[in-house]
């Protein structure tokens, strides 16, 4: 896992890029180095969704991780153009280091990925020269459950109505939409 702590100013105090645990594994404990004081720190940990905390030094601190959503963005523009997330605090999401994240999108009719977000509500900002805010859009980012459909096919109605599995398969392909959810300019 990743721990990034900033104090009330928003400067980095401490950061840890080991691993604390491993996939599949419990947490263990992990003791940082710090004054007494108020903190906010971010967690990351591969495969999880980052979590930010608020918590008082010297103290004990349990952060729960899940696995998050995913963001598709189409970008309509030929070039590669920058965005970053702020989330509903109003800060950049996810926060490690100095200096605020952002991503690359890939150009039209590409398609560009962020995997496990945390689920909430955020504001995606299309960047121009110098960070300068170009557009922004609010887009809502659902838990991380991954969803399964299991179907279990009678192979003599299959026959009766003159369809195969691969019939089947190409109907709920043509049902299953993967549409924007809102429009960036």
């Amino acid at each position: 896992a990743m721990v990034t702590v900033f104090d009330q100013q928003g400067r980095i105090v401490h950061e840890t890029r080991t691993m604390f645990f491993s996939p599949g594994e419990g947490a263990s404990d992990k003791r940082l180095p710090l004054a007494p004081g108020s903190y906010t720190a971010s967690v990351f940990a591969m495969g999880y969704a980052p979590r930010t905390v608020s918590f008082r030094s010297p103290s004990n601190q349990s952060v729960p991780l899940t696995p998050g959503g995913t963001l598709l963005i189409r970008s309509k523009h030929s070039t590669r153009m920058r965005a970053r997330l702020i989330d509903s605090t109003g800060m950049p999401y996810p926060r490690f280091g100095s200096r605020p994240p952002s991503i690359d999108l890939n150009p039209s009719p590409g398609t560009t990925t962020m995997q496990n977000l945390a689920a909430g509500t955020y504001t995606i900002q299309l960047l121009g020269d110098n960070d300068a805010v170009l557009d922004s859009a609010q887009v809502v980012v659902i838990g991380g459950r991954k969803r399964q459909v299991n179907l279990w096919l009678n192979s003599e109605l299959l026959r009766a109505q003159r369809m195969s599995v691969n019939d089947v398969a190409r109907a709920l392909q043509s049902q299953n939409a993967d549409v924007p959810g809102g429009r960036l300019d």
